[in-house]
């Protein structure tokens, strides 16, 4: 507004240039300047024609700011952000959360932000979001202005208490929401699955009597595993990897020792997951019995396994165990020998391999003994344990079987006799 000259006041446009194209004076550069000094700039290019001028220069509504947001982002690409009046610039987490919010993989330590400045030379700013997460540090929420560029890059290293840090964060990813994800390996169930945080509620680790919770949304590695039927029994619990897939093209591998989880109670070691992860359980070469009786009792094994007594036993037939429980767990669920007719001494276990060969193995039976390969062996899916009859018991029924032709012999050489006796008695 020129005072008591209205021809030449108005509303006018700053154009894309940083420019305002005003009537009679014609171009004011005024991108960069304060109200105040676009106004001398403005009064000083009208001086020239009027005496004196009086220029009250306000801003009638901020021109929508355009910006781009790229890398570790759910949706990377260019953004418009429309400001209202009396709305303030907008801030580098709300571009983040326009952008659909960072991954679990972003390295929030050093976001980047080029900016074009009014000299025309673009200068690069590194922004420290985790110290906005941890020490509530405002200073690093800076006001953006037309035409900044983000770029979050993907962190080198992981660290998982940051990331679950980083998932709590206003301005990360929706990572409550069902994702895909691959299990391979040592699983009971390997292949792809949909998982999302809430499928089995919190993530409890159970260690005997102790109870470990993880109340975090998103899903985690043990939740997977879970959902793939668990681990199998010659699983390497020490070298878990997950395999992901960065916003990049690159590939990271991050490996996990879920012994430490179940011994130490470190969830550090339970991630969060990314859509796309590939979890790979690898096989141990040998697994000790004590940790294989730990794993049975952690939720990161199936429920049970199914095993066959058959023979001499009080109730043959399918029976559920624990994963790795010992023969004698099975005997006794079985309801132990049969008192009378069974081999009490030994049984034989009768095992299918993976790669399709059968192993057969007479067992001494202890049930003192402890959990070891030669008299108390643990147990894999399917085992079949078979109880043999002792002597007396196999004397006795070689006597049966060779009677039977016997008594059929004299029943047909009573029968004419009986006939006999009706007929003429």
């Amino acid at each position: 507004n020129i005072f008591d000259v209205d021809e030449y006041s108005g509303q006018y446009q700053v154009l894309v240039n940083g420019s305002l194209n005003l009537p009679l004076i014609g171009s004011v550069f005024v991108r960069g300047k304060t109200l105040d000094q676009a106004s001398e700039l403005v009064t000083s290019a009208f001086s020239v024609y009027i005496k004196r001028p009086v220029v009250s220069l306000g801003l009638v509504k901020a021109r929508p700011l355009k910006i781009s947001v790229a890398g570790e982002v759910s949706r990377p690409g260019a953004y418009t952000m429309a400001l209202n009046e009396g709305q303030q610039f907008p801030s580098l987490t709300q571009a983040i959360n326009l952008a659909g919010g960072a991954t679990l993989t972003a390295d929030v330590k050093q976001v980047e932000l080029r900016r074009l400045e009014s000299s025309g030379e673009r200068n690069t700013y590194y922004i420290n979001l985790q110290q906005l997460i941890n020490r509530s540090d405002i200073r690093q929420d800076v006001t953006l202005r037309d035409g900044d560029e983000i770029l979050l890059r993907t962190t080198t290293a992981i660290n998982p208490e940051e990331t679950r840090q980083l998932s709590n964060a206003s301005f990360a990813a929706n990572a409550s929401r069902p994702i895909q994800v691959a299990v391979v390996g040592e699983v009971v169930n390997p292949g792809a699955y949909v998982v999302k945080g809430e499928t089995l509620g919190n993530n409890n680790i159970n260690i005997g009597s102790a109870d470990i919770r993880s109340t975090n949304a998103p899903p985690t590695v043990t939740q997977a595993i879970a959902i793939a039927g668990g681990i199998t029994q010659d699983a390497n619990v020490r070298q878990v990897k997950v395999r992901r897939l960065t916003q990049g093209g690159t590939q990271q591998v991050i490996a996990l020792d879920f012994w430490e989880l179940l011994r130490q109670g470190d969830l550090s070691q339970d991630i969060l997951l990314k859509e796309g992860d590939t979890i790979i359980v690898t096989k141990a070469d040998q697994i000790a019995a004590e940790e294989a009786l730990i794993l049975a009792d952690s939720n990161l094994s199936a429920d049970a396994i199914a095993v066959n007594v058959v023979g001499q036993v009080q109730q043959p037939g399918n029976i559920e165990v624990k994963p790795n429980a010992p023969l004698n767990e099975a005997l006794l669920a079985a309801g132990g020998f049969d008192d009378v007719r069974a081999e009490k001494g030994s049984v034989e276990l009768v095992r299918l391999n993976r790669n399709g060969t059968v192993e057969k193995r007479d067992i001494q039976i202890d049930f003192t003994a402890p959990v070891n390969e030669e008299t108390n062996p643990t147990l894999q899916p399917n085992d079949v344990i078979i109880v043999k009859r002792d002597g007396a018991a196999k004397t006795a029924d070689n006597v049966e079987r060779i009677s039977r032709p016997a008594s059929g012999i004299f029943s047909l050489i009573e029968l004419p006799i009986r006939l006999f006796n009706l007929l003429f008695d």
